[in-house]
């Protein structure tokens, strides 16, 4: 999925707003890259995300704070929204 895709979403939704949506985005791509296991709930990984922010003593809490909120949405938000729409698509192209 596209991060581009993500910020849009950030945006009509009013989430964030053009100034701030990429650093949603941003901490996104942090998330991402400590490449968690499929396995795990997506409220385990906001907290293990969450506990490597809580070491970065270089990180306010209202960063921290944003860092959270930007995975909480893209984990239970975006991608939701994501999946309903391929499975709608799916649904409509099996009635065919």
């Amino acid at each position: 999925m596209k991060l581009v895709e993500y910020k849009e979403y950030l945006e009509k939704r009013a989430f964030a707003n053009s100034n701030k949506s990429r650093y949603f985005v941003n901490w996104v791509k942090a998330f991402l890259r400590l490449e968690l296991p499929g396995s795990l709930s997506n409220q385990e990984k906001i907290k293990q995300f969450s506990e490597s922010l809580a070491v970065d003593e270089l990180l306010e809490d209202w960063q921290r704070d944003q860092g959270r909120k930007a995975v909480e949405i893209y984990l239970n938000m975006f991608l939701k929204s994501v999946e309903d729409i391929v499975m709608h698509q799916d649904l409509r192209y099996s009635q065919i």
